[in-house]
Order: C-alpha cells, then sequence, then structure tokens
C-alpha cells in the first residue's frame, strides 16, 4: 500500500493516494510506525491538494502525533502544501 501510494504520489495520482493509504491510516493493514507516519504525510499532502483541507489537517496532525518533528520534503512538495503544514504543525506545536 505504501509503495502504491508512492507511485501514484509521484505521477501526480491523488485520488489513487487517498485509495491507497486508507487501509494503512485506518489500521487494517499491519505497518511500521514509519509507514504509517508515511502514509499520514501522502494523505494529508493527497487531501489538500484536492481542495479538502479540513481532512488534511486532520492528517497531517495525525502524522504529528507519530512524528512531532515530521517536516515535508521541499524537493517533492508544492510550496503552498508546505505553507499549509507549517501553519497546522505550528498550531500543533503550540498547543502542545
Amino acid at each position: 500500500a505504501v509503495d502504491r501510494a508512492r507511485a501514484a504520489y509521484f505521477y501526480g495520482d491523488m485520488e489513487l493516494v487517498i485509495e491507497s493509504v486508507r487501509l494503512v491510516v485506518e489500521g487494517v493493514l499491519p505497518s511500521t510506525t514509519a509507514q504509517k507516519a508515511e502514509c499520514f504525510r501522502f494523505l494529508g499532502i493527497a487531501l489538500y491538494l484536492t481542495g479538502r483541507a479540513r481532512g488534511a489537517e486532520d492528517a497531517f496532525v495525525a502524522l504529528l502525533r507519530l512524528r512531532p518533528k515530521a517536516e515535508l520534503d521541499t524537493k517533492t512538495t508544492r510550496q503552498d502544501v508546505i505553507a499549509f503544514f507549517s501553519d497546522v504543525a505550528g498550531r500543533y506545536r503550540a498547543e502542545r
């Protein structure tokens, strides 16, 4: 599921990314913490890029719960997504 999501992400198929990560983030498929974190990252990005900012925020918060120091890769992620994530992360970290 993680490999499929990664391939879909780099191909630009955000709906397939969302579909691919659901089984991991919902706990249906067993996964490591690292795999789950990567899936939440992909889910947040894909939801944001498909106009579902509230869902993206929830996915990014779940990522930050797993990896409090998580950041997005500026080489592979659009700047608007990074700005959105930074805002979510700032609020999340301020509340902790």
